[in-house]
C-alpha cells in the first residue's frame, strides 16, 4: 500500500500528524481526495481560529483563507466531483461580493393596426331620381277642381301642384332629401296652412289662420317643421294626402 505524503506551510507531516491538526469539518472529506487535490493547510498569521487551505485542481491552484469551518465547507464543496464548480464574478473596483442582476426586458409597445378607412356614405338620391318615384295624383283628389279660380293656373294644375308638394314633404320626412323642392309660385294669397310635422305638434294639422300657424312652427329658418301654405282648404288637404296623411286636425 503506498504512503500518503501531505505538505503544509511548515514542512512535511505524516498522515496521522496531519489529521491531528485538521479542523473537524475537513476530516469529512474523502481521504482519497487529499493526495489527488494536493491539500496544504496552514494557520492564517495573526488571525486566531482562521486557516489557509491551498489545493491543486488540475492546472488550478486554489487558496482558501478564513474561519476553519467556512474554509473547509468550501473545500468540501470543491471536492464534490458530481457538482459543477461555481463561477464567482469579481469586480476590479471592489473586493466585496455582489449579485448580478439581469436587466429587465424592454417594454413591449403594442401599436394598434391602423383602422380601415371608413367607407363613404352612399350618396343621396338626386332630386330628379326622387321626383321620378312620385306617383300621379289620384283622380279622386282632382274632383272639384273647377271651383279653384282666380289664378293663372287652372284648378287641376293647382291640385296637381299641392299633391306634388305633399310628395316632396314625405321625401323629407323619410330622410331621402333634406329640403323639399319649391312649388310653382301662385299669383294669389295663401290662407290655409298645412303642417305635416312640427315640434310640439301631436299630429298633422291644417291651420286656418297665419297666427296659429306661426305659433306652431316658429321661425322657419331654424324650425325643423315641414309645412306648406295654400289659397284653399282643398289644396291643403290634397297636400297632406300626397304626404300619405288622411286623418288630420283642422284648427283656427
Amino acid at each position: 500500500m503506498g504512503s500518503l505524503a501531505l505538505s503544509t506551510a511548515c514542512g512535511s507531516l505524516s498522515p496521522l500528524d496531519f489529521c491531528l491538526h485538521l479542523p473537524p469539518p475537513l476530516l469529512l472529506l474523502p481521504i482519497g481526495t487529499w493526495p489527488w487535490l494536493g491539500i496544504c493547510m496552514s494557520a492564517a498569521p495573526g488571525r486566531d481560529g482562521e486557516i489557509e487551505l491551498t489545493c491543486t485542481w488540475g492546472d488550478l491552484r486554489i487558496s482558501i483563507s478564513g474561519p476553519a469551518s467556512q474554509a473547509t465547507d468550501l473545500l468540501r464543496f470543491i471536492t464534490s466531483r458530481d457538482q459543477p464548480l461555481p463561477v464567482v464574478a469579481s469586480s476590479a473596483a471592489s473586493d466585496s461580493s455582489y449579485t448580478v442582476v439581469t436587466e429587465p426586458p424592454l417594454a413591449t409597445v403594442t401599436v394598434p393596426a391602423p383602422k380601415a378607412a371608413a367607407q363613404p356614405a352612399a350618396p343621396l338620391e338626386t332630386r330628379d331620381q326622387i321626383a321620378a318615384t312620385f306617383p300621379s295624383c289620384p283622380a279622386a283628389w282632382l274632383q272639384g277642381w273647377q271651383k279653384l279660380t282666380g289664378s293663372r293656373l287652372t284648378g287641376e294644375e293647382r291640385l296637381q301642384r299641392a299633391w306634388r308638394a305633399g310628395q316632396w314633404a314625405k321625401a323629407v320626412a323619410d330622410g331621402r332629401v333634406p329640403t323639399p323642392n319649391r312649388s310653382v309660385p301662385l299669383d294669389i294669397k295663401s290662407r290655409y296652412y298645412s303642417v305635416l310635422s312640427a315640434p310640439g305638434l301631436g299630429s298633422p294639422t291644417v291651420f286656418n289662420s297665419a297666427g296659429s300657424y306661426w305659433s306652431a312652427v316658429g321661425e322657419l329658418s331654424t324650425s325643423p317643421s315641414i309645412s306648406h301654405a295654400f289659397p284653399s282648404q282643398t289644396e291643403a288637404r290634397v297636400y297632406l294626402a300626397g304626404a300619405g296623411v288622411i286623418n288630420f286636425e283642422v284648427l283656427p
